[in-house]
């Protein structure tokens, strides 16, 4: 790993720290018997502060600052040192051997197949102007048509500088390659073992290119040749370098066995010794500013046309004013000429006002005559597929909210098959994920439902094989095994084609998208009756082939990554009166968001957030957080351009209780009926609430810095890990819970550290099925049991921790994830001293302290003890433990009221047993109901029947 200055220094300081505690200090209390050292305030004067109570330890750092200054703390953050001569060896001049690239797609080639460079040149590949970059972006409220372009240049900057410097610690120095073919001297492959590419550290695809540099090892010291005169003569002197920087050419990539297969030209026969960089790739960036700048330069006519629009007006009421009202107009921009709409289109797109929806004085009924593919869809789903297939709500896009376990994918399934049997839709339909797993999902949904011929699964030629499912392999095109774009007429024949936002630039590269085909249309036709169509307005009544977009998952995706397939699907200047693109997203704005590099940017935002937050959506009746909620509807109004999925298949009412009152405004409503799996297990502090929050006694602490070369340093907590283990391994003995599988439990951590140890436990206490890893691999699954680990327990830590964006404080996303991931049970671990810093832990403590939910630990460590944590006493206010700020859900009080009624009816029917043995009485209603605790799935349809058949039972013991 690479190591900077500031974190060489914070090892050098560790091994021998610049400042000892003073012989002579009050501080320095000596052991006659151990001679150490001992801190503590028993050896404090009272004078000075001391007491016979234990003091904390920042109490004792304070009063160390008063008597010697500043007290010394190791960097805990620093990097794995690396020998100096060997980081020299990367900042030294170097020739650069370039390899030949992987012979894939040929986009040039491929569109001279169904045209010719003169009716479509390919696509150069852009620079941003880096003049116009001012390093820091404008704050989201500032964001317009104007600058829309500036702002994400400057983003798209800082990110690819932030991911520079993001790589730098994958770096490998002194490492050796060995021959793909040993026996084939003319094979130029070459196998490299890189720790952490099974989890993407580094991020490596086929086609990437590698940085090597070839080193010279003396075999006595081990080190680069001439590194003594290095450290001698300073860094005038390259130890032990060739002097030659081979960019090698990804050529396989094997993620299980952690190994990549280089191709690397040139290479001489000196030594197979090398220091490793993986740089950013160009490709990653160059297909989000070729969108940028494609949807920038038709923003930006927008502002050109307003402006000549402007000349227009005042050129002519000075003409109006004037005798002589010969002269002509100024001449106009041929796209004024033109009754064009793509510009307008896409402005109602990415800044859609209230004038682009469409006004209304009622709300539909409640009934569909459509046929539903899938019977199964509530009623909000078909609320939205039905608005999604009549498009009744103007040109805006259609935003499907989606809290976790709601079914936004089930939705946009049922839409796409929708609209691809619609008989109105003669052109074809774009979906898209994010990542290349969610695309998976919805190739793998859809392919019962659509004819095979129908439907393609677009990748890129980088990905592997092993990668893709097996089951939806028949839908992808491969030649010349690798993943490819099939020929133009059988791309032009699939009515859906899905693949990854980022993926979606082989469409763009390969000219097939709307404005390009109506180009080549045009042109085609203009070539061939030119007298007939000269003159007349370019793509006139040109269908469109790609009539929708629809996006899953889209809360996930940065704003530059959907105008990739957005870029695809802008319409070319045609009559007003043809049908527009749709655009459809489903996401969740309070899930983990897009991931990126730079921290503080709009990139952070996902187009779906910024939409939300537009009037035109956050200040509508009917939107969630809308404080119109359970009020008279002010009509007129908009038809609303979005869906509230309420509907929780998931999690049990307890589990969902805090998630639906911080997160969606209380609107979640619990629908799964296998949730009660757990609820017999012993070990929950109130029966029928599969919920409890455990107080953790142990301390964290940092890995030893040289123990995981290669896999970093990080915290990880031994008690936390101890515990966790031990609950997983009494839910899989349990008695009872004999149905429950090691595969039902996973256990999520914050920190890379803290999931090593806990697969390291659970591997030795012979857990082998149980899923451990971090919170940010179960998105979008769900687990019958999930015990979370939070792991931080010094609170002196958290404020670096949220500027580094580490752990689960003041990371809202990350714990809605984490606690929604539950379907039948919940274990959260944590240290509440620490975790009441957060609002949003504080309030679920809370819930889970009101509500008897809690489990202290009275064997905590002495030190945990002493920073004042005392034996699992945590309590909240009194403000929160009546609900502070109104964060007692609905769920929450339906779930003590029916525990209520079942205690009650459990008493009337023990009454009305008595009084029938006694020879009187009738039979209590609500026996049913409480042979247990009901879900609120069963509360209407179970209840009601059950009353039914109870009173019916009566009528028949009277007339007997």
């Amino acid at each position: 790993m690479a190591l900077n200055e500031s974190s060489q220094a914070g090892i050098q300081t560790l091994a021998r720290p610049d400042r000892q505690p003073p012989k002579d200090s009050a501080m320095a209390n000596r052991n006659p018997k151990s001679r150490k050292l001992v801190y503590g305030p028993e050896s404090l004067p009272k004078k000075l502060g001391g007491h016979a109570n234990i003091r904390t330890q920042q109490e004792d750092d304070a009063f160390l600052r008063q008597l010697n200054g500043p007290v010394w703390h190791p960097n805990i953050h620093a990097s794995t040192w690396i020998p100096g001569s060997l980081v020299a060896i990367n900042d030294f001049p170097a020739s650069i051997v370039y390899t030949r690239t992987l012979e894939t797609l040929d986009f040039a080639r491929y569109v001279r197949s169904f045209t010719g460079e003169l009716l479509l040149p390919t696509i150069s590949h852009p620079d941003p102007d880096l003049t116009t970059i001012g390093g820091n972006p404008l704050p989201l409220n500032e964001l317009q048509i104007s600058n829309y372009y500036s702002h994400f240049t400057d983003c798209l900057h800082l990110e690819r500088d932030a991911q520079a410097h993001e790589t730098i610690p994958y770096n490998m120095f002194k490492v050796n390659l060995c021959p793909y073919s040993p026996n084939d001297s003319h094979d130029s492959r070459y196998a490299l073992y890189v720790p952490g590419l099974q989890e993407n550290t580094p991020r490596v695809a086929i086609g990437d290119t590698v940085m090597l540099r070839q080193l010279l090892i003396d075999p006595v010291t081990q080190l680069p040749r001439q590194a003594h005169t290095w450290i001698r003569q300073g860094p005038e002197v390259a130890p032990g370098f060739t002097g030659v920087q081979h960019a090698a050419i990804v050529w396989a990539v094997s993620k299980a066995k952690e190994i990549l297969i280089l191709r690397i030209d040139g290479l001489l026969d000196r030594s197979l010794c090398f220091n490793v960089a993986f740089p950013v790739q160009d490709r990653a960036h160059d297909s989000l500013q070729i969108a940028l700048t494609d949807i920038g330069e038709e923003l930006l006519r927008i502002i050109r046309e307003e402006k000549e629009k402007k000349l227009l007006d005042e050129f002519t009421m000075e003409e109006n004013e004037r005798e002589d009202s010969r002269c002509l107009p100024p001449q106009l921009p041929h796209y004024l000429h033109s009754s064009g709409t793509s510009q307008e289109w896409l402005r109602s797109i990415l800044f859609p006002t209230y004038n682009d929806g469409v006004e209304t004085t009622s709300l539909p009924g409640g009934t569909f005559s459509r046929y539903f593919f899938d019977p199964q869809l509530n009623y909000e789903q078909r609320k939205a597929v039905d608005a999604i297939q009549s498009q009744n709500y103007g040109n805006v896009p259609y935003l499907i909210g989606g809290p976790p376990g709601t079914g936004k994918t089930k939705t946009i399934v049922e839409a796409i098959l929708q609209i691809a049997n619609n008989s109105g839709c003669a052109g074809s339909i774009l979906v898209c994920a994010p990542s290349d797993q969610a695309a998976d999902l919805l190739a793998l949904r859809l392919q019962n439902s659509l004819p095979r011929k129908a439907l393609l699964r677009l990748n890129h030629y980088s990905r592997t094989f092993e990668e893709v499912p097996d089951a939806i392999l028949p839908q992808c095109y491969i030649e010349n095994n690798y993943f490819s774009l099939p020929p133009f007429d059988q791309l032009m024949s699939f009515k859906v084609v899905v693949t990854s936002c980022r993926d979606a630039d082989m469409l763009v590269q390969a000219k097939v998208t709307n404005r390009d085909l109506a180009s080549l249309q045009h042109r085609l036709a203009t070539m061939i009756n030119p007298v007939n169509l000269r003159g007349k307005t370019t793509n006139s009544r040109t269908p469109l082939h790609w009539e929708a977009l629809l996006l899953d998952e889209a809360a996930q995706a940065t704003e530059m990554e959907v105008l990739i397939p957005l870029s695809v699907i802008v319409p070319p200047a045609q009559p007003v009166t043809l049908p527009t693109p749709m655009f459809v997203m489903a996401g969740d704005q309070y899930q983990l968001g897009p991931r990126v590099s730079s921290k503080g940017t709009t990139l952070n935002i996902s187009l779906f957030e910024r939409l939300t937050s537009l009037p035109v959506y956050a200040d509508h009746p009917l939107f969630r957080h809308s404080a119109h909620q359970g009020r008279v509807l002010p009509f007129p109004m908009l038809r609303p351009p979005f869906t509230n999925l309420i509907r929780n298949y998931r999690s049990h009412s307890a589990i969902l209780a805090v998630p639906s009152t911080l997160f969606y405004n209380d609107t979640l409503i619990p629908e799964a009926l296998d949730t009660e799996a757990m609820i017999p297990w012993p070990g929950w502090p109130r029966p029928g609430w599969p919920i409890m929050f455990v107080s953790n006694g142990g301390l964290d602490a940092v890995e030893d810095l040289t123990a995981n070369a290669g896999s970093g340093s990080g915290w990880y907590n031994l008690r936390e890990a101890e515990k966790a283990t031990a609950y997983a391994r009494n839910l899989v003995y349990s008695p009872s819970l004999a149905g429950i599988a090691q595969t039902d439990i996973c256990i999520m951590a914050p920190s890379g550290a803290q999931v090593r140890l806990l697969r390291k436990m659970c591997r030795a206490a012979g857990l082998h099925g149980v899923n451990v890893g971090p919170m940010e691999a179960f998105q979008g699954l769900e687990m019958p049991f999930v015990i979370i680990c939070t792991t931080r327990a010094r609170l002196c830590f958290v404020e670096d921790d949220v500027a580094r964006g580490f752990g689960m404080v003041a990371q809202a996303q990350k714990f809605n994830v984490a606690i929604t991931r539950a379907r039948q049970g919940l274990i959260v671990l944590g240290n509440p001293w620490v975790l009441e810093v957060d609002q949003v832990w504080r309030a679920f403590m809370t819930y889970c302290w009101r509500n008897g939910l809690w489990r202290g630990d009275r064997e905590g460590s002495e030190e945990w003890k002493a920073e004042g944590a005392g034996m699992g006493r945590w309590k909240p206010g009194k403000k929160q433990q009546q609900g502070e700020l109104g964060l007692v859900s609905g769920l929450e009080m339906g779930l003590v009221f029916r525990e209520r009624e079942m205690k009650r009816h459990r008493h009337r029917q023990w009454e009305n047993t008595s009084a029938g043995r006694n020879g009187g009485g009738e039979v209590g209603l609500g026996a049913g109901r409480a042979r247990g605790l009901m879900t609120a799935s069963q509360d209407d349809a179970m209840w009601m029947s059950g009353t039914a058949a109870e009173d019916k039972l009566k009528q028949q013991g009277v007339k007997k």
